[in-house]
């Protein structure tokens, strides 16, 4: 496997080129050969791909990159090895690196355009994409073809090769295969034991007279959110939630700017370009995807808050509408367009008359904020609160999912902890 370093790229989907940014990866250098499948079928007994004995037959042939496996062989491969299908942005910045010119077996890799590839992208539906490179009279050429195929599709020509797990999406793979209850209903006349991330439908939860306030191992105040009864949703469902810890502020570039030191990784993207640390060390970070602020929280022994945790943070037990109360938004609360004749992201703890009964700020503007969940026996991203672009303010109950990957110009986040932690 060879090193993508990080940065950014021109990305032509269709032909819209823009400029894209990627952490650093590995990717393989070829495709998977036929003798290596080999080897993974044999140690786990997976189905052999269409046609599999012409495949291997002939001198040389276990050196070939295997073919005719579907979506789901190839990702069966890559998960056996602890690696993933590349995203079609990583593929094709392994094969044109920054300049958008497709790389040469000069540069490491190998982009013959001999076969297509399958990559972990889709379209929205079960249909994923394929990439080719393209050779042009034995030259390359700046072209890289793009398709769109059924993940069960067994096609001659189409292989694949995997990329190495970041830190994030090992720690997101943990997540996913904890050992959790689910969401569900209280069956009449019973307790019920089911929960999301630690929140029960009914009962009561145990307080430790926890501290109520501790200085997590990035050196960022954390405020105690007791245990208890809240109403959570539209709907005004009782819940309840065990003590937590969750970050008085969002992680400001400071912290975050400390973490990527230790990690040795470079600053994520800023709207004007890179963000000045010293001048700036007090906004909240923004323009990090799930997997980055999964494993920044994860570095210093925390965690994303869940999105009932958020909720109960910002509600109390009270059922408020916004952090401060019912009382309708106002500039001394928030830090939202609607609010601000020149509308920008604001340093934490700007606006203290917004907080929450507990201490907690900036839970309803400045940027908005990552959440992950485990339900189902899944571990799910969501996005919550407002941010210095929403044109209103939304209130405390107001959820949408989220893209793991998604880099916006308006989305941090803030980390949570268990009280025995």
């Amino acid at each position: 496997m060879l090193l993508v370093p990080e940065g950014e790229f021109i990305f032509d989907e269709d032909k819209y080129m823009q400029r894209l940014w990627l952490p650093d990866f590995y990717i393989d250098k070829g495709t998977v050969t036929i003798s290596r499948y080999a080897a993974f079928l044999k140690a786990t007994g997976h189905q052999e791909p269409f046609r599999w004995s012409e495949q291997g037959a002939g001198a040389g042939s276990e050196n070939r990159p295997v073919g005719e496996v579907t979506w789901d062989d190839a990702y069966a491969y890559c998960s056996y090895y602890g690696k993933r299908l590349p995203r079609e942005q990583e593929w094709e910045k392994a094969a044109t690196g920054t300049k958008g010119l497709l790389a040469s077996s000069t540069d490491g890799f190998i982009f013959t355009g001999g076969i297509r590839e399958w990559t972990g992208s889709h379209n929205g539906t079960s249909d994923r994409v394929v990439r080719r490179g393209v050779l042009l009279n034995g030259t390359f050429t700046t072209a890289l073809t793009r398709f769109i195929r059924p993940g069960k599709d067994i096609i001659a020509d189409v292989g694949f090769r995997c990329v190495s797990m970041s830190p994030a999406e090992q720690e997101l793979a943990r997540l996913d295969g904890q050992d959790l209850q689910t969401e569900g209903k209280t069956p009449a006349g019973t307790e019920s034991e089911q929960m999301v991330h630690g929140a029960t439908i009914s009962g009561s939860a145990t307080s430790n007279a926890a501290k109520p306030e501790v200085i997590g191992k990035d050196n960022a105040p954390m405020l105690l959110v007791p245990g208890g009864r809240f109403l959570y949703g539209d709907n005004n469902q009782p819940l309840t939630l065990p003590d937590f810890y969750m970050d008085k502020y969002e992680v400001t570039m400071k912290h975050y700017a400390a973490f990527l030191k230790a990690i040795r990784r470079q600053l994520p993207p800023s709207r004007e370009g890179r963000v000045e640390l010293v001048a700036n060390g007090e906004l909240p970070v923004w323009r990090v995807t799930g997997e980055d602020a999964i494993l920044y929280c994860s570095y210093y022994g925390k965690r994303l808050p869940s999105e009932q945790e958020w909720e109960k943070a910002a509600r109390s037990t009270d059922g408020r509408k916004y952090p401060w109360g019912n009382e309708e938004p106002a500039s001394r609360h928030i830090s939202v367009m609607g609010y601000r004749e020149s509308p920008n992201v604001a340093s934490v703890g700007s606006h203290p008359a917004g907080a929450s009964p507990y201490g907690i700020q900036d839970l309803a503007g400045s940027v908005r904020e990552w959440t992950g969940t485990h339900r189902n026996g899944k571990y799910e991203m969501g996005i919550r609160g407002g941010s210095y672009l929403s044109r209103r303010t939304p209130t405390s109950t107001w959820k949408t999912p989220g893209l793991i990957t998604s880099l916006e110009y308006d989305l941090g986040f803030r980390c949570a902890q268990d009280v025995e932690n």
